[in-house]
């Protein structure tokens, strides 16, 4: 976060089997998410207090800022392999700047280029197919579908689709263990509510249509009990995960509940209270558990996935929610699903949680107020 609350300006690179980092400083302010520039040796780190995004390369230490002609960047981290390109959503305008991951240069961009937002402008924006994305516009309440059209030497960005949006999303998303050829076309918004409004958050069920480039609505489902502000912290929804035998649809809202669907017939299968700030989601399929982060309180909360019961709250800090969230908003599973990786944000510390013994492992201490993540 900002350096006045912690932050310290780099990212780090921590290597989990020697459990030792490095860091680079960037050049641009306030570091976020971070993602690789598609298949490439480089990351692209969103420096939100900055008008630009940086490039870093861990091999070479190099670092460069790229422009972003007065607009601050969102989130990093839509790659398309097929075209080379990346999407970087601009915090304040609902628009999406595509980048060429072969050099770093912006090629174009899409959306609404005079609509300005005094909160975040955009939601996720994600790939639908290897030839459409969307664009999540929360200040028109609308989601569009672009087509990339390829003339050979240069790429074009075409709309497709609008949709009306009840109240602003914070993303799509998609199966990302895909069973079938169903799966490949199913997603979820995560609709974000507006209690003030009467509306809770709520899951919306799409279907994509890659002939025609559109999106349809097939079912909506409304996460009822969460209506009311707990400790100032308004109920929304953020990401959710699809557990392992690809049957239940788990979604966290902000205040401090679990809800399991049937992603199938979209209907609560049942709502279990985990922490404030609930908003990830992860899946040990050898261990048969979910950890939620939590990133308003101190523990993460582990639950059975066959009696879907909580089983613990496993806590990792002291600390209390003050200036910026208490985890990170990417966490890990290891490849043998036996470890659960993440920070304690306000301790500057990366952990490894047991997941047999289920309490923290290992602490490396990093320093700062690491808040983000990815691999």
């Amino acid at each position: 976060p900002k350096e006045e609350e912690g932050g310290l300006n780099r990212v780090l690179r921590i290597d989990i089997n020697s459990w030792r980092y490095s860091s680079i400083k960037t050049k641009g302010s306030n570091p976020h998410s971070i993602d690789r520039a598609g298949d490439s040796d480089r990351f692209y780190v969103r420096t939100q207090g900055s008008k630009s995004f940086d490039v870093v390369n861990f091999k070479t230490r190099e670092v460069k800022t790229i422009d972003l002609y007065g607009d601050t960047p969102r989130s990093i981290g839509a790659t398309n392999l097929k075209y080379h390109i990346q999407l970087l959503p601009a915090k304040y305008r609902p628009l999406i700047y595509i980048i060429d991951t072969d050099n770093d240069k912006i090629i174009g961009r899409v959306g609404d280029d005079f609509n300005f937002y005094e909160s975040t402008a955009n939601g996720h924006t994600g790939w639908l197919d290897s030839k459409h994305f969307v664009l999540v516009d929360r200040v028109n309440k609308r989601l569009s579908v672009y087509e990339v059209i390829d003339h050979g030497e240069s790429l074009d960005f075409e709309k497709t689709q609008t949709i009306d949006m009840q109240t602003s999303y914070h993303g799509i998303m998609r199966v990302e263990n895909v069973k079938n050829s169903e799966d490949l076309y199913t997603f979820y918004g995560m609709g974000e509510g507006d209690i003030e409004d009467g509306i809770p958050p709520f899951v919306v069920k799409f279907k994509f249509d890659p002939t025609h480039g559109k999106l349809k609505k097939v079912a909506k489902t409304y996460l009822r009990f969460s209506t009311k502000k707990v400790n100032g912290i308004t109920p929304q929804t953020h990401h959710a995960g699809i557990s392992p035998n690809g049957v239940e649809l788990f979604v966290p809202t902000t205040d401090g509940k679990l809800y399991i669907l049937d992603r199938f017939s979209m209907k609560i299968k049942k709502i279990l209270k985990v922490g404030l700030g609930a908003g990830h989601v992860y899946f040990s399929k050898s261990k048969n558990l979910a950890i939620v982060s939590n990133h308003d309180a101190p523990f993460v909360s582990v639950i059975d996935l066959d009696s879907f019961e909580l089983i613990k709250n496993i806590k990792i800090t002291d600390k209390k929610f003050e200036k910026h969230q208490l985890q990170p908003h990417t966490s890990y599973i290891s490849r043998t699903g036996r470890y659960f990786y993440t920070f304690s944000t306000a301790d500057g510390d990366f952990l490894r949680i047991d997941l047999d013994r289920l309490e923290v492992k290992d602490r490396l201490h990093v320093g700062g107020a690491p808040e983000q993540g990815h691999s």
